[in-house]
């Protein structure tokens, strides 16, 4: 179902839904909710736009082999490089090659490495262990727990070697130099950090400033005030580790002045000053919907070509525990509102199938047709980057 309060500004585009790992979770309906484009084969949700393709991966998961294709939306594949990293949340160009969230050894989503894309070599990597406090008690899991860090994304800070990543588990966004991992900045609740951690701690400023919590799907927004040590920062702030860390609701809990505390999903907007150390409020939406647009596990932000904000809410089921951040949802809101904070257009979607299930990770506005789709390649065979080893260890005809 969808509402198209202002449809002349709208941002022209399919609404591509990407769901996990099950058939026909990947989907692209237009402005008016009509299905235009949909794929049948079971990939993983993350995905790189790149050179007008699309590169999925395939096969065993979070912490195993896969493969990478790059494919056009009618199923083209043109190339198909290999990593024993797995593959689990994000993946993100960093100049001529690819970055992607995998993981290495007995802790899970916490390893970054990068593939030569026209190589299929891994030519850098980083274990998130070597540079961050592994053990910080965020309140959210045990602190043995393998999944400590949980990142969801990757984000190129262009024109720099930086990069910035997001822990969901740690509700920590941080900023760091690739490959060696040096810490720039943490933006995340001060809670339980190590002394040699606290100096990489933005400081809020505003009155109406509030911290994110398990958040996901970082954006860089282009310049907005003209001054060189300021970055702008689109999240999405699920918010179900908000009411563990804020002192005040624990203490009208403790008093019994409130039975359950109300939780929130939004999007935020964050300025960034570099040279201060100190992080600002800007914006925000979706507060004031409350549980409605409580979305505990996933959701996406993104500013739009024109200035809007595209903010998919992954919504839970009333009857999930709402401290909690199961897989099971059962519809997903979606709305793109433009600079005076007017809801330009807004769709509901739900699963009508007998599971009810409808577990999207991320939502993104894209143009599906593109100059690379006017050159074929008739005849043109794909260009295979597995390691002739592979297909010895599985014994399997190259």
């Amino acid at each position: 179902m969808v509402d198209i309060a202002k449809p002349e500004q709208y941002e022209p585009g399919f609404n591509f839904s990407f769901g996990r790992n099950n058939r026909l979770s990947k989907i692209a309906f237009d402005a008016h909710g009509k299905t235009r484009w949909y794929t049948t084969t079971s990939y993983d949700n993350s995905q790189l736009e790149y050179d007008g393709h699309f590169i999925y991966s395939i096969g065993e998961g979070v912490n195993a082999q896969v493969l990478f294709l790059e494919m056009n939306p009618l199923g083209r594949i043109y190339r198909v490089f290999y990593s024993p990293y797995g593959n689990h949340h994000d993946m993100a160009q960093f100049k001529e090659n690819v970055l992607i969230t995998g993981s290495n050894g007995k802790t899970t989503e916490d390893f970054i490495y990068e593939v030569n894309p026209n190589t299929g070599e891994i030519v850098n990597s980083l274990d998130l262990r070597s540079v961050l406090q592994r053990l910080r008690n965020s309140g959210f899991i045990p602190v043995e727990d393998p999944d400590w860090f949980h990142n969801n994304a990757i984000v190129w800070v262009e024109g720099t070697d930086d990069i910035i990543i997001s822990g969901r588990t740690q509700s920590a966004v941080i900023r760091l130099s690739w490959p060696d991992g040096k810490i720039k900045w943490i933006l995340g609740n001060h809670k339980n950090w190590l002394p040699m951690f606290q100096k990489f701690l933005l400081t809020p400023e505003g009155e109406n400033f509030e911290w994110q919590y398990n958040q996901h799907d970082p954006f860089l927004l282009p310049d907005q005030d003209n001054d060189p040590n300021t970055l702008d920062l689109l999240l999405f702030d699920n918010g179900n580790q908000r009411y563990i860390n804020d002192p005040e609701i624990q203490r009208q809990v403790a008093a019994h002045e409130i039975v359950e505390p109300e939780v929130f999903s939004r999007l935020v907007h964050f300025r960034i000053d570099e040279k201060k150390g100190t992080v600002t409020q800007i914006w925000e939406f979706g507060k004031e919907y409350g549980t409605m647009l409580y979305a505990p596990a996933r959701g996406s932000v993104a500013q739009l070509p024109n200035g809007n904000i595209l903010g998919y809410f992954d919504v839970q089921t009333p009857s999930s525990d709402i401290t909690g951040g199961g897989d099971i949802s059962n519809s997903s809101n979606i709305f793109e509102i433009n600079t005076d904070n007017q809801i330009v257009w807004e769709a509901f979607e739900v699963n009508k199938t007998a599971s009810g299930r409808l577990t999207e990770y991320r939502f993104e506005r894209r143009q599906i047709y593109n100059f690379s789709d006017n050159d074929l390649q008739l005849g043109t065979p794909v260009i295979n980057l597995i390691p002739k080893g592979i297909y010895a260890k599985y014994n399997v005809t190259q």
